[in-house]
Order: C-alpha cells, then sequence, then structure tokens
C-alpha cells in the first residue's frame, strides 16, 4: 500500500509541474520545492498508514532487550549501536521495537499446573 501512496503523491506532482510548465511558471526552484514537499506529504500519509494500520501495538514498554539497536551478549547486558553497553532492564530515546526479539509471557494453565509428576505414573 506504501508503494501506492509514494506513486499516487508522485503523480500529482507531475500533474501540477505540468499544468506550471504550460503556463510558463514552472523553473528549477518551483519544481524543486514541489519534489520537496510531495516527499514530505507521501513521508507523512505513510507514517500515518503505518500508525493506523500497524501488526503491533505501538504501546510497547521500551526495553533494550526488544530493540532493533540492540545485540543480546547474555549475563543481562545488550550491546547497543547508540548507547554502548546497557543492562536489560535499559531504555533510551532511540528505542526502536523489533517484535522478533520480544519473548511473550504466557499465562500458565490452571488445571495443567496442579498436575504433579504422581498423575503421570502408570
Amino acid at each position: 500500500m506504501k508503494i501506492l501512496i509514494w506513486i499516487g503523491v508522485f503523480i500529482i506532482a507531475a500533474v501540477i509541474m505540468t499544468v506550471m510548465s504550460v503556463f510558463g511558471h514552472l523553473s528549477a526552484i518551483p519544481a524543486a520545492i514541489i519534489v520537496v514537499l510531495a516527499t514530505s506529504v507521501a513521508g507523512g500519509i505513510c507514517m500515518i498508514w503505518d500508525n493506523r494500520f500497524s501488526f503491533f501495538k505501538r504501546n510497547i514498554e521500551p526495553s533494550c532487550a526488544y530493540c532493533i539497536f540492540g545485540v543480546s551478549l547474555g549475563h543481562g547486558d545488550i550491546a547497543c549501536i547508540k548507547r554502548g553497553i546497557m543492562s536489560v532492564e535499559g531504555r533510551c530515546g532511540a528505542f526502536c521495537y523489533e517484535p522478533t526479539k520480544r519473548k511473550p509471557e504466557y499465562a500458565r494453565n490452571p488445571v495443567l499446573s496442579r498436575i504433579i509428576d504422581e498423575d503421570l505414573r502408570i
């Protein structure tokens, strides 16, 4: 969908530049301004699209453990590209969520938690 947004915005920009050239008002500076505005508009629309139709929720509590910039070193340490060595509980303003690094906590099944080894013996 994002590619369609970019294509659509630049088609509109091309039409505007064509109309301006027909009337003789197009030079290098207005053309550059139109391209910059088109890029800004397309980026803004894509950001709105990401926030509205995101598969992953945006209200994730920041943690270096599942940040795109961090790599686990073991023993509770994370090597961060932005901040250096951080703890797993650490966080900073450069946090960018990486869903593949997060390990969800599963709710324990109350029925299975009551089963003990004696119940499974034959």
